[in-house]
């Protein structure tokens, strides 16, 4: 039977690592000579809790000099290389651990190497820790020791993270996950699901990063917990899926809250991330500045700050050869930390930034030390085939550079199909906009026409929305959100600021859907017979425009074009003039004076030069050209089309099954959804939105008279405005079928809510790419009674057999101001 003194040790070592204070009050009662080698290890733990981490060594020391036992010596030596490498005593860290893996054997010998793992990760020594880490699990049973083995899983995880393992990391936490949740451990269980979201996040798959991370902060809800991290955590996700501005509000708000200062040091590097992404490469420099005065002695967080500031000081002085070799010194460290995948990042942009220098010999070779460019998250892959044909354009071999440019289309194709949500579509696009860019100069080099064409429609194809089922539980936050659209006052705008910031976080949660049920564009002709079509197009030169009619396909430079792009915010200014219900007579003949000066200076710009403006035009805009009300442009209306192969003006309709819906709350709504369904025999719709859904359903004409709302912050949330609250963007995006013809008469309704070099996002595209062959929607505000007019006018000549695109045209022929109203509204056309 022990004494009285060996029972107070051994229950000191209990409590040592849990409640220090009650073991150095067992010790304290254990007489001097009866002190054993394991009362000093059980004393040398609790003070180590405690923060007194010299005492503590001391002890620990001489526990180890004084055990007889291999085991208990094996066992002290562990903890005493913990506290070594506390202490900066690196050496005499790595001499006891070895001695204590030497000593043990079996599952003692398994915690010792695991604190070997340890070791090597507070070292940025990955590879050793994922070595260790691998034999540390071999000796640990999950059933028996669940706790430690959750521990090796999620550092493993952690450590294939840093070395670019993403896939092995995934499966980690999706086990460590399991497990947590089997054994109760919800701490665990949501710092798994943290670090699974922030997984999936690099490797592209957006949906599935965002629905990791709300489990992980439902999980810390229950435990009842305040979560500045999960937030920051939640930050990376967001930066990964394109969403800066949220990102940014999630930093800013959990940066007060953050107590450690690594965790502070990493939100200010991913606020200047985020701040380099603006074009404010100083601001970005300073954010790194910050993250290294918190963390003074983290390599870590220096290597990361050392990065951040060469990427800004290239793109502060991109000409300067010395930021460029500041990149390339930055992916070495990171290559020496075991960081393969930050290394890769960095070398990949040295190689675009040597090849805008000229120097493609360091270009070729910063690409050869990022690896290959098939493996790895997507975007990566992306980048790195991009980079290629970058080099490839530069050396002049331009077959090269199409292959590696195809190779990047195509992973950017796979990359798209995992997003639902066509706004996240819309901005990983956008963030690829240098790639379209390129695949237009290398058109435009070899005076390749027909190739620019066959370009553009390869990349519009990859705006087209993947088609998204109804989610119920995001119907019920929407029906929420409806209700409280009218309110005002300031609690209730707070709820619907959260509710929003639910809705739109559970859409992009949603992956994409079968590519097979997209609407499937017409195969286009080789070349017009009948009509003249025009694209314009973005390279990093300028604008480009190309004609093709039955003499061929001509190629027209306008690099001066790009001037135009402020003349589009006058022109907006001066409709919004006219759409004012007081404006004096003076005023408006102002504004339509000014109007006829920004529009002849745009045609100077964008028609006169191509001398093809005799009809039938179709006109494909792309990137900023997307705004130009191109009506006001040619001397009879064109045809405005997503895809090339669009014909000259879609056929006469005769439409079956109209509908037309007026909301309450539009001053001539009531006359105008009267004249314009006696004109089609039929009686209004009431603005409800389940009715205008069920009419998506069955309609073949559908008309909608509502004020309207595009957001550039919330796109998925422009609304058109409803008697009981407003339809979103998102409701048409999930629609299995939309009219063949759709009028949207709601203020700027035509107009994008985002904008790229690829495409747009608005109200006419969600329509044309669920099927809509034509949409007919002002691109400015507009007066009502102005609206009225051309709408009445417009289905007057629709019902006398003209065309859509020259009925809107003709609903102004007897009044200046109706006929210059007419012409802004957009008139779209699907394939």
């Amino acid at each position: 039977m022990p004494s009285s003194a060996e029972a107070a040790i051994e229950a000191a070592l209990d409590c040592a690592r849990s409640t220090p204070h009650r073991a150095l009050e067992l010790l304290a009662e254990v007489p001097s000579e009866e002190r054993t080698p394991r009362a000093d290890l059980a004393e040398g733990l609790a003070r180590r809790l405690l923060g007194e981490l010299v005492p503590s060594t001391r002890l620990l020391e001489r526990a180890a000099a004084d055990a007889q036992d291999p085991r208990l010596r094996g066992i002290v030596l562990r903890s005493l290389a913990f506290n070594y490498e506390e202490l900066g005593r690196a050496g005499d860290a790595d001499a006891a651990i070895e001695e204590s893996i030497s000593l043990l054997e079996g599952y003692e010998r398994s915690l010792s190497i695991l604190q070997r793992a340890f070791l090597a990760i507070a070292r940025g020594r990955y590879r050793d820790a994922f070595a260790a880490l691998e034999e540390a699990a071999s000796g640990i049973d999950p059933e028996t020791d669940p706790n430690t083995y959750l521990l090796v899983l999620h550092n493993r995880a952690v450590v294939a993270m840093e070395t670019g393992r993403y896939r092995r990391a995934a499966a980690d936490l999706d086990r460590a996950h399991g497990l947590a949740v089997e054994v109760g451990d919800l701490p665990a269980a949501a710092d798994a699901a943290l670090h699974r979201s922030q997984v999936a996040a690099w490797l592209g798959r957006i949906p599935e990063a965002l629905g990791w991370f709300r489990r992980s902060r439902e999980l810390r809800k229950r435990l009842g917990r305040p979560d500045p991290v999960g937030h920051m955590e939640h930050a990376i996700v967001l930066v990964e899926a394109g969403l800066d501005t949220d990102a940014e509000l999630v930093l800013r708000e959990a940066l007060p809250h953050l107590a450690a200062a690594d965790r502070r040091a990493q939100a200010h590097l991913l606020l200047g991330r985020l701040a380099l992404g603006r074009g404010e490469p100083e601001t970005a420099a300073a954010e790194a500045r910050r993250a290294r005065d918190l963390v003074l002695d983290d390599s870590r967080f220096h290597r990361e700050a050392d990065a951040l500031e060469a990427r800004a000081a290239v793109a502060a002085h991109p000409g300067e050869l010395a930021s460029v070799r500041r990149l390339v010194d930055a992916a070495a460290a990171h290559r020496a930390a075991g960081e393969l995948l930050s290394a890769r990042s960095l070398l990949v942009d040295a190689a675009v930034a040597f090849a805008d220098l000229g120097r493609l010999d360091d270009a070729e070779a910063a690409l050869r030390r990022a690896g290959s460019g098939r493996s790895g998250p997507l975007r990566l892959q992306v980048r790195w085939w991009f980079a290629r044909a970058r080099l490839r354009h530069a050396a002049g071999r331009r077959a090269a550079a199409w292959r590696a440019l195809e190779a990047a289309v195509r992973r950017l194709e796979r990359h798209l199909e995992g997003l639902g949500a066509p706004d996240l579509r819309a901005r990983a696009l956008d963030e690829f906009a240098p790639l379209f860019r390129l695949g237009v100069d290398l058109a435009v080099d070899a005076g390749a026409a027909t190739r620019v064409v066959r370009w553009i429609e390869r990349t519009r194809l990859l705006t087209l929305p993947l088609p998204a089922d109804a989610d119920p539980e995001l119907e019920a936050l929407r029906a929420t959100l409806r209700r409280l659209g009218g309110t005002t006052d300031p609690e209730t705008r707070r709820r619907r600021l959260r509710l929003e910031r639910r809705v739109v976080a559970l859409a992009h949660e949603r992956e994409g859907g079968d590519p097979a049920r997209r609407a499937a564009p017409r195969p286009p002709s080789a070349r017009p017979e009948t009509h003249t079509e025009i694209l314009y197009a973005e390279g990093a030169s300028g604008l480009v425009a190309v004609v093709s009619d039955s003499g061929g396909r001509r190629l027209h430079p306008l690099p001066e074009a790009t001037a135009l792009q402020p003349l589009l915010d006058h022109l907006a200014a001066a409709f919004g003039r006219l759409s004012r219900h007081q404006t004096s007579p003076r005023s408006v003949a102002a504004a339509v004076a000014s109007i006829g000066d920004l529009v002849a200076r745009l045609r100077e710009g964008l028609v006169t030069p191509l001398e093809a403006d005799s009809p039938p035009v179709v006109v494909l805009p792309t990137g900023w050209t997307r705004r130009v009300p191109w009506s006001l442009l040619f001397d009879e209306p064109p045809t405005v089309a997503t895809l090339p192969g669009t014909g000259p003006r879609i056929a006469p309709l005769r439409p079956r099954r109209p509908v037309v819906v007026a909301a309450s709350g539009l001053a001539d709504a009531g006359s105008e959804a009267r004249a314009v369904a006696d004109l089609l025999g039929v009686s209004p719709t009431p603005a409800v939105r389940a009715e205008v859904l069920a009419a998506c359903e069955d309609a073949d004409l559908l008309h909608l008279a509502t004020h309207g709302e595009l957001r550039s912050d919330r796109p998925l949330l422009s609304a058109l405005f409803l008697d009981d609250g407003p339809m979103h963007l998102l409701d048409l995006h999930e629609r299995p079928r939309v009219p063949t013809v759709v009028v949207l008469a709601a203020c700027g309704a035509g107009g994008p809510a985002l904008g790229g070099p690829a495409g747009a996002l608005g109200f006419a595209e969600v329509l044309v790419g669920r099927g809509s062959r034509v949409v007919i929607a002002p691109s400015y505000p507009v007066r009502d009674d102005l609206a009225r007019r051309v709408v009445v006018g417009f289905y007057r000549h629709l019902g006398a057999g003209t065309p859509p695109g020259a009925a809107l045209a003709a609903a102004g022929e007897d009044d200046d101001l109706v006929g210059l109203t007419a012409r802004s509204f957009l008139c779209l056309a699907g394939t």
